[in-house]
């Protein structure tokens, strides 16, 4: 990873989008304060969860149908995929009806799918084998960290008073900059290891061009 600013890219992507993590507290909070069905909420939480999954499940077909499977097309989707969900959240938080609350959770989790299996994928690509479990080992403590700061921090803001679309606000700019940030690292080709660093890594020549 110190090595190889790609790969340390890569890695990092899940743990900067979960410094939005506290959207899924988010789907809680709306569920039961803002479009509440069902016992305290219980069944338009459920909905909004549902529509998590769906966004979830369409990102990365809907991306794959239309940019490819080049490693340079799964680069180029990370950072937009944070716009993505910034802009889900956004409407979430003008949505007066389940819906199209609904509706607005699918994208947001169109863009968190796009990134989750696309950096995950680029690492299957760039790693050798005898190397992933440690890197996706410090891959999903990072996550964890950044998704447990996240949420706490949302809690604490909605103990403290603030709405459901107020928080859906300030959370979905925290994807703003590290959407940017990663459009604008991981556009251009990643420089190409050395003959002598693919034969220690194991690589395969030519792999992460």
């Amino acid at each position: 990873m110190l090595s190889r600013r790609d790969v340390a890219l890569y890695t990092l992507t899940k743990a900067l989008w979960s410094l939005g993590g506290g959207v899924l507290l988010l789907l809680t909070l709306f569920g039961r304060r803002e479009f509440s069905l069902g016992v305290d909420g219980a069944l338009s939480i459920g909905l909004l969860y549902a529509a998590r999954g769906v966004g979830a499940a369409l990102g990365p077909i809907l991306a794959q149908h239309w940019g490819g499977e080049s490693a340079r097309f799964l680069r180029r989707a990370i950072g937009p995929a944070f716009f993505c969900t910034a802009l889900g959240y956004v409407a979430l938080s003008r949505s007066p009806w389940l819906w199209l609350g609904a509706l607005a959770v699918v994208l947001a989790h169109i863009g968190g799918s796009i990134q989750w299996v696309f950096s995950t994928t680029l690492l299957q690509m760039s790693v050798p084998n005898r190397l992933l479990g440690r890197i996706f080992a410090a891959e999903l403590a990072l996550l964890t960290l950044t998704s447990a700061i996240s949420n706490y921090s949302v809690g604490l803001a909605a103990d403290a008073g603030w709405s459901p679309p107020t928080l859906a606000l300030l959370v979905a700019a925290a994807f703003i900059l590290p959407g940017a940030a990663l459009t604008m690292l991981l556009w251009p080709a990643p420089a190409p290891a050395s003959r002598e660093e693919y034969q220690e890594l194991g690589l395969q020549e030519g792999v992460t061009r």
